[in-house]
This record gives structure tokens, C-alpha cells and sequence, in this order.
């Protein structure tokens, strides 16, 4: 929730952001500390565009403290890119398949579009107010938090191996907008899949 200036009075909007699922890509880089032991370095980068749900409540141009209220969509784009430390185990290895299960910190860097100013129509005497767009700007925060992560490997070569992993995240992202705080989850449920190489 925020709140501006509007004609000598409080305009106060809320915004509730829905993302889409969106696919994304990641980079993985990890030693064999001990045996069955290792830890992995995991950089993950999504980007898409989801749904702002905007209820807000827009001064009256004649009468003061009778607000009309308005609401309206609008797609509003979003950027997150984690970074995963993850410390792991070998819960069962063999020719067949290799299954490993970790856990470990993890730090978000969001780019988040959040709503800047709304854009409606009015007509006489002014009793309501039609949403027709909206505009956003953008705001990055880092946030700190933490995952768990399950993989599962099955070798093609005795260099190459299929992997397939799923992990979940979460971290709290605080954005500064107009003089509040818009809170947004970073990270969530992931499932991937790719290639892993040994050297």
C-alpha cells in the first residue's frame, strides 16, 4: 500500500502483484569436500511480466473527504536473480542414478516494477472515476534468505550426467515506494532440469 498527493488530499492505493510462472535459466558450479559431501554454487535469473491488481481511492475535485474509488489490471514486469550456497549430501549413489538432497543461504536481487501513477476518466459532477492505465517505475532490493534442494542425476557419459532437481526458496524483498514499504517473496517453488558435467 502507498499513498500521493492529489488535489490537496490523500490518493492511497493498493496493489497486489501476480506473477505468471515463468521460465528461467541457471548456472551451477560445485566441489566433492568429503566424500559424499559438496558444496555448490548456484546462480538462478528469472525475468517476466505478471497482473498488479490496483484499488485505490481518488479524491473528489469538489468535495472534500469523499473519495470515489477505482480499480483496475495492469502488467507490470519483474527481474529476480538468486544466488544459492548449498551444502549437500549423497543419499544414494550408484551406476544407475545419483540422488542428493542439500540446504543452504541464499541472497535475491529483485527488480520489481511498482506503480507510479494512475491514469483514469472523469466526467461531471465527478461522483466516479474510470480506470484507463496505469504507469510503473522500477525498484531493486536484495533480500536474504535460505533453500533446500533435492537433485537427482542419472549419467549418460562418465563425464556427463541428466539431472533433474527440485528446489524451494524463499527470502522478503522491501521496496521503498512513495514513502511506504511494498513487500514482495523472492524465490518459491522451482523444478529444473539440464546437464551436469564433471571435470
Amino acid at each position: 500500500d502507498d499513498s500521493v498527493a492529489t488535489l490537496l488530499e490523500t490518493e492511497t492505493r493498493s496493489t497486489a502483484y501476480r506473477l505468471s510462472r515463468r521460465p528461467g535459466f541457471e548456472f551451477a558450479i560445485g566441489q566433492e569436500v568429503r566424500k559424499s559431501l559438496s558444496v555448490t554454487a548456484t546462480l538462478v535469473q528469472t525475468v517476466g511480466r505478471g497482473t498488479a491488481r490496483i484499488s485505490a481511492k481518488i479524491p473528489h475535485p469538489i468535495f472534500y473527504a469523499t473519495p470515489r474509488s477505482l480499480t483496475g489490471d495492469a502488467e507490470a514486469r519483474r527481474a529476480e536473480t538468486a544466488l544459492h550456497l548449498e551444502f549437500a549430501k549423497v543419499l544414494h549413489r550408484s551406476a544407475l542414478y545419483q540422488l542428493t538432497a542439500g540446504a543452504g543461504p541464499s541472497v535475491f536481487f529483485v527488480n520489481q516494477e511498482l506503480l507510479d501513477t494512475l491514469q483514469y476518466g472523469e466526467v461531471y459532477p465527478y461522483d466516479s472515476v474510470t480506470f484507463t492505465g496505469a504507469t510503473f517505475a522500477r525498484h531493486s532490493k536484495a533480500a536474504f534468505g535460505a533453500h533446500v534442494q533435492v537433485d537427482f542425476a542419472k549419467p549418460i557419459t562418465r563425464k556427463v550426467s541428466w539431472q533433474v532437481l527440485g528446489r524451494y526458496s524463499y527470502g522478503l524483498a522491501k521496496l521503498p515506494v512513495n514513502g511506504s514499504t511494498a513487500k514482495t517473496q523472492a524465490g518459491g517453488a522451482q523444478v529444473g532440469a539440464g546437464l551436469r558435467f564433471i571435470f
